[in-house]
């Protein structure tokens, strides 16, 4: 298994070609956009993409199996939710508040998912774990305030 590992909080934690498994959190927070009007505990059990949330951004980042998982987070909705990326079908995306109840999705078509949102005053509120339908299961740290680059496109 290629498991996720907790980056440091030393140095600019990002997606990486060198280290494709590292996870990244942590670092300073940007700014949520004026006149939001979503409000956290509204936001949860909702689709993210239903709710504009259109600040969303990834909080942390890692890849077992060569599927990728990221804690998504959005400033504006005070919310947090699971996405994975080069998944396969039945593959599952989960966010793991630190209190509350859990939420997933599973891959139906395609290769990737996103679980419905979880209130999350900071990123720090939850983290993103997969289950492959291989068995394998891994979840990221809870989510840092550095802005990751998000996983590259899978190819053709």
């Amino acid at each position: 298994m290629d498991g996720l590992r907790a980056a440091s909080d030393d140095g600019p934690p990002a997606y990486s070609q060198d280290r494709p498994n590292r996870l990244a959190a942590g670092g300073t927070s940007g700014t949520a956009p004026l006149g939001t009007t979503c409000f956290e505990d509204s936001r949860t059990g909702k689709d993210p993409k239903q709710a504009h949330c259109a600040d969303a951004w990834t909080a942390a980042l890692g890849r077992t199996h060569g599927v990728y998982v990221e804690l998504r987070y959005s400033d504006a909705c005070k919310a947090a939710w699971a996405r994975i990326s080069w998944g396969r079908t039945g593959d599952i995306a989960e966010v793991v508040p630190v209190s509350g109840a859990r939420r997933h999705d599973r891959v139906n078509y395609d290769t990737d998912v996103y679980s419905p949102m979880v209130a999350a005053n900071t990123p720090s509120g939850a983290k993103a774990c997969t289950t492959l339908t291989s068995g394998a299961h891994d979840c990221t740290d809870p989510g840092g305030t550095i802005h990751l680059t998000e996983p590259p496109e899978p190819r053709p």
